[in-house]
């Protein structure tokens, strides 16, 4: 007679497809849950770059005595006339305004080193002209041959891969730096209902049609098919939101009318010549081009977003 102890209990086949099937669906309902769950972490890591952005304006206006954030026509002045002579003096001269767009603000702040550049990409970022500018050449921060940043710095989201400055290296938005917005908002204040560094809005900030339907920003955060982003504001508090209407958030429309304010919208634009234009101070964020102007009959800037 056999010993008992010798006998060994197996798994059979119908056992190890039970369990197959099993772990497949275990599998099947913990992978949406893992991978809204790593979404929503680099939603927080976008968030705390936005963040850190805008804090690194405020230690810069810390060390200056008006307490502006920075700005590339104060950085970079308008020549002085001195007699007969136009001299490029640092620290003197009017701003020039033609030099406050995107690229050449945040490559400002790279080439002081108050940010790296990775900081400028977000961790959701999903538009393939959107990229890290790993190779920023610091030796163009030269003051004493009036070079203040790397020019080659880009910053066109509108840009075709394979044409002319095909890229943009940075993912977020900020508040135009032109007008009254600019005098009232680009400072360090504690005012939080001046949005000041923020994910991109859909082109002008439509809600409709397929410039929203089709945006890439839908793709960041959130249900990819409603908008959401992050938006600092100037007390450097950063709220997640679904809105591009932040609530508390209004300029002036008219005979002093205040009216809610989509900032990713230029609506000085409708409000006419009454409203003082461009110097109505409505919240205007994007990526900027062009040559930006102070006024509103003048200014040529775009407000590029997607």
């Amino acid at each position: 007679m056999k010993n008992p102890t010798l006998f060994r209990r197996a798994f059979t086949l119908v056992e190890l497809l039970v369990v197959i099937a099993i772990i497949a669906v275990l599998v099947g309902l913990l992978l949406p849950a893992l991978a809204k769950a790593q979404q929503n972490a680099k939603t927080v890591k976008d968030s705390t770059q936005v963040t850190q952005v805008h804090k690194a304006f405020m230690i810069y206006a810390n060390d200056h005595p008006d307490g502006k954030l920075p700005l590339p026509g104060l950085i970079n002045r308008l020549v002085v006339t001195i007699g007969t002579q136009a001299l490029q003096m640092q620290g003197q001269g009017k701003e020039d305004f033609g030099k406050n767009s995107t690229a050449n603000l945040y490559s400002a702040c790279v080439a002081r080193e108050m940010f790296n550049t990775d900081i400028l990409i977000g961790p959701t970022e999903v538009n393939p002209i959107v990229v890290e500018k790993k190779d920023y050449d610091f030796t163009q921060y030269d003051p004493a041959s009036d070079k203040y940043w790397d020019a080659t710095f880009m910053a066109n989201i509108h840009a075709s891969p394979g044409g002319t400055n095909p890229f943009c290296n940075t993912s977020f938005a900020h508040q135009g730096l032109f007008g009254l917005r600019k005098k009232m908002s680009w400072r360090n204040t504690s005012d939080s209902s001046k949005p000041l560094v923020a994910s991109r809005g859909t082109k002008n900030g439509v809600l409709t049609g397929d410039d929203y339907k089709k945006s890439p920003t839908l793709q960041l955060h959130g249900s990819k098919k409603e908008w959401d982003g992050n938006v600092c504001f100037a007390d450097n508090h950063t709220q997640f939101l679904s809105t591009m209407y932040p609530d508390g958030v209004s300029y002036e429309c008219g005979s002093g009318n205040l009216t809610k304010d989509n900032i990713y919208h230029c609506e000085f634009t409708s409000c006419g010549t009454g409203a003082s234009g461009a110097a109505a101070g409505d919240a205007y964020m994007g990526i900027t081009i062009g040559v930006p102007q102070e006024n509103a009959g003048t200014h040529a800037v775009d407000a590029l977003n997607q």
